[in-house]
């Protein structure tokens, strides 16, 4: 039983408002959705308080096989017919008794189902917008924090994100 709080990220509803994501998307949608997975990461290296994150897209799952760099993160794909809002909506709905989620999205229609289930929500700028939480997944690095730590390449691959969005490359 999970007691500690599950996020749950509106993952082209961030994607699409967030500009460092959605210049991903000339590249590929791949690439965008791997680093939004790649900040979630670094969000559960800094928050106790979350327990996990689920990353929820529209549609069927792609070809290629995405891996997450924790495995308290999963990527889920709605079903077909189904939108990532209503498999969102049905998580909140059906989380069961001590249960405590929050929803990343600026979607007022979702937000305002997750709110009527007693779910919490979080803007995607508050989410997002956070270049500290980065600097406190590493300053813990060297903590005997009760999470494991990243692994290397992704430490390096979120290095690498940082130093682009500060403008440092």
């Amino acid at each position: 039983m999970h007691t500690g709080q599950t996020l749950i990220v509106d993952g082209y509803n961030v994607i699409h408002k967030i500009p460092r994501f959605r210049a991903l998307l000339t590249r590929s949608l791949e690439s965008a959705r791997d680093r939004l997975v790649l900040h979630c990461a670094t969000w559960l290296a800094c928050r106790k308080n979350t327990e996990r994150i689920l990353v929820v897209f529209d549609g069927k799952q792609p070809d290629s096989t995405e891996t997450c760099p924790r495995p308290d993160i999963r990527v889920i794909y709605s079903r077909n017919g189904e939108t990532a809002d209503d498999y969102i909506v049905g998580l909140v709905r059906n989380g069961g008794k001590g249960m405590r989620y929050t929803v990343v999205s600026d979607d007022q229609e979702l937000a305002g189902r997750t709110r009527q289930l007693g779910g919490r929500v979080l803007s995607v700028v508050e989410f997002c917008d956070r270049p500290e939480e980065a600097a406190c997944a590493f300053r813990r690095k060297g903590s005997d924090s009760a999470k494991p730590g990243l692994p290397p390449a992704t430490e390096q691959r979120i290095n690498a994100d940082l130093r682009q969005q500060w403008h440092l490359e």
